[in-house]
């Protein structure tokens, strides 16, 4: 397993060279829009996993971090070293998610950010996201599978 990567708080959020800071759960958003989305995936551990959640499109992150032109792929990388490569048309619609919000309506932060999104598999929906890394086309078949 890979080492854990040191965080200065749970909500930023590093890409490329730019650590972004992330509104907490209860933020409006400040210079982000905060979308609410409900998202459907497989978790390998708890099954079919339903929710509603608030967070920010990855698309918007990455112009904000100036992410060049010919990045192909995205390195998504949790603070326990956990790391998944995701194709820029997969991971573009998705969302970095602050909080999740049940039936209930409570607000849930564990793990977050997470990376959920309708087309990523369960296993893809990474939790505690420290750094998302832009891959351009040259290296992407070296990068994590």
């Amino acid at each position: 397993m890979s080492a854990m990567l040191p965080r200065a708080d749970p909500y930023t959020v590093e890409i490329g060279a730019e650590r972004i800071a992330l509104p907490g759960p209860s933020d409006t958003g400040g210079d982000f829009e905060v979308v609410e989305r409900t998202v459907t995936f497989e978790c390998l551990s708890r099954g079919l996993i339903t929710g509603t959640w608030r967070g920010i499109v990855v698309d918007e992150l990455l112009e904000r971090a100036a992410v060049p032109g010919e990045t192909t792929h995205l390195v998504v990388t949790a603070d326990d070293g956990h790391r998944v490569r995701l194709p820029i048309p997969e991971a573009i619609d998705a969302l970095l998610a602050l909080s999740r919000v049940d039936e209930a309506g409570t607000t849930h932060k564990a793990g977050m950010p997470r990376l959920v999104g309708r087309s990523l598999e369960g296993p893809r929906t990474v939790k505690n996201v420290a750094r998302i890394e832009p891959i351009p086309v040259a290296s992407s078949r070296n990068s994590v599978g």
